[in-house]
């Protein structure tokens, strides 16, 4: 998605109409070539092309600069753009916004995510303890919010149903996760399913005001689809692992005492009372 974002800016700013094809073997299900269309779905109303580019294969950051691509949008761009070219798919959708209504997530709410399982060759793994630190002091600042967990590690959510602010959890059930340490990408029985729940995860996540996470690509992507959430980064990728979006959101980011201040402040009784009196 990462890669779709930055492709899709470059085809809005030249009026030309993508033509997408997934073929990382990471979602494909079984005899599939392209997983495309198990999340997203290109909008209908498309702009006629008024130029010719040649098919492209992206992978890495050099492939951008071979191809001439290496133009980066901002978050904000880079949302136009995926709006403006691409939906997800209603299934995905309908799934997303019925588990967040049910559970009272919203722009008040506070997404976390830790990414645990094979992440250490990209960033420095976060201890829990860092992760819950940040959290309690979110969780004190905006006492009524919800709290909407998720990690590749299913022993951190037990651990995190055993904290202070567990009344407040709220926790997507997952089929593709698994105990020991085994990343969801290697050990998935249903790549199909795996690839809706990325998608799950990350839309209910972009409906949250805030974010504690730690380096994914996964909690990033909820930034292109909400630039404007409050994002707390754990850790910093390493340098040629932090891609866009993730250059900019580290650019961006708060610290967990600045982001329990905003939260405060937002949540204040007075602000409510001036927001109530203006409306």
């Amino acid at each position: 998605m990462s890669h779709l974002a930055v492709l899709l800016h470059y085809c809005h700013g030249r009026r030309l109409r993508p033509h997408i094809r997934f073929s990382s073997p990471a979602y494909l299900a079984a005899g599939e070539r392209d997983w495309f269309d198990t999340v997203f779905r290109l909008r209908p109303r498309g702009v006629e092309p008024v130029a010719f580019r040649p098919r492209v294969k992206i992978g890495t950051g050099l492939d951008y600069r071979l191809a001439d691509l290496d133009s980066e949008p901002t978050l904000e761009q880079a949302a136009t753009a995926m709006r403006r070219f691409v939906t997800f798919d209603e299934t995905v959708v309908r799934e997303a916004d019925a588990f967040a209504v049910a559970h009272g997530l919203d722009a008040t709410s506070i997404a976390v995510h830790f990414r645990g399982t094979d992440k250490d060759i990209e960033a420095p793994r976060v201890d829990w303890k860092t992760l819950f630190a940040a959290v309690r002091l979110a969780a004190r600042a905006a006492p009524q919010a919800r709290i909407f967990l998720t990690s590749d590690e299913p022993e951190l959510i037990a651990a995190a149903r055993a904290t202070e602010f567990a009344d407040r959890l709220v926790v997507f059930p997952c089929q593709e996760i698994f105990t020991g340490g085994r990343p969801a990408l290697m050990a998935a029985t249903d790549r199909r399913r795996l690839a809706q729940e990325a998608a799950i995860t990350l839309l209910i996540m972009a409906k949250c005001g805030a974010s504690i996470r730690t380096a994914s690509h996964l909690s990033a992507w909820a930034s292109l689809i909400n630039p404007q959430q409050r994002v707390v980064m754990l850790n910093q990728p390493y340098g040629d692992a932090m891609p866009f979006p993730e250059r900019q959101i580290w650019a961006r980011r708060l610290e967990p005492e600045q982001l329990a201040a905003w939260l405060k402040a937002k949540t204040s009784p007075s602000r409510r009372v001036r927001a109530s009196a203006s409306a």
